[in-house]
């Protein structure tokens, strides 16, 4: 019985003594993160440190976190940090590591577009980056096109995906609009009584290209109107018949509309 008393007593001890070794044990602080992310982009810290209970981060722009052992952090300036982990066991122990990261300025998108995002069909619209990346692909729902310059014929919404050599990334989206020939559609007679009805010189879809711009002679080629700003708009600036104020005699006059590379000819007639 004695033997069997000094046998568990010696087991006791010896499991006490392992466990307040092993709590006295001092921590050491160890983790591991990408050394080189970009404005923006959520950079992931990992946490290996050895014998610790309690885990203080400091990111080094004003920023911690306290006890997340694996946390995300997104930096908001380019440049460098000095990145602070402090493993600590709860008898009070700790140890620290620093490591110095480079923050790199993320990529901005600049599209050019070598015409009006509004075309007919048939048509093709070459777009461009203004400057060249590791990786650009320019996706739609029914393809994906890479390169820096592409050629687009297809209506609906691109997303533009770059990544330069820090694989720092960005993305961008713009839509083109594909219209059918029979889409313009000109209004060729205008009444201008003021009842609602066909007063002004109607040209339908116009307000989707970027850029219009429309002319009105009469019979001996002189100007009378010409739309003025950027965009002809059939709410805003439409011709009503007039010039310089004055109501113009009924008659035919001619129009010139220039869309982009679109340009309509024909003739529209005041009837008072």
């Amino acid at each position: 019985m004695k033997k069997l008393f000094v046998i568990f007593l010696l087991l006791y001890s010896f499991l006490i003594a392992k466990s307040i070794s092993k709590k006295e044990d001092p921590p050491k602080a160890k983790f591991e993160c990408n050394s080189k992310s970009c404005v923006g982009s959520s950079l992931e810290f990992q946490d290996n440190s050895e014998n610790a209970d309690i885990i203080f981060w400091d990111f080094g722009d004003g920023w911690t976190s306290e006890l997340i052992k694996n946390p995300f952090h997104i930096y908001e300036n380019k440049g460098f940090y000095t990145v602070q982990l402090i493993a600590k066991t709860e008898e009070g122990l700790s140890d620290t590591l620093e490591k110095t990261i480079e923050i790199k300025e993320a990529p901005e998108i600049e599209i050019i577009f070598d015409g009006d995002t509004t075309i007919m069909r048939g048509e093709e619209l070459s777009v461009s980056l203004s400057q060249n990346y590791n990786f650009i692909s320019w996706e739609h729902w029914s393809e994906i096109l890479y390169g820096q310059s592409v050629k687009l014929k297809e209506a609906g919404t691109y997303t533009v995906n770059v990544e330069d050599e820090n694989l720092c990334t960005d993305i961008k989206s713009f839509s083109v609009v594909v219209l059918e020939e029979d889409q313009i559609d000109v209004k060729t007679i205008i009444t201008p009584n003021d009842d609602g009805f066909n007063d002004k010189f109607y040209i339908e879809n116009i307000e989707v290209f970027s850029e219009s711009k429309v002319f009105i002679y009469n019979r001996w080629g002189d100007e009378v109107y010409v739309s003025d700003g950027e965009k002809y708009s059939n709410e805003e600036n439409a011709w009503d018949g007039t010039k310089d104020g004055e109501e113009l005699p009924e008659g035919s006059y001619y129009y010139l509309i220039k869309c982009g590379d679109l340009v309509l000819k024909g003739a529209v007639n005041i009837l008072r």
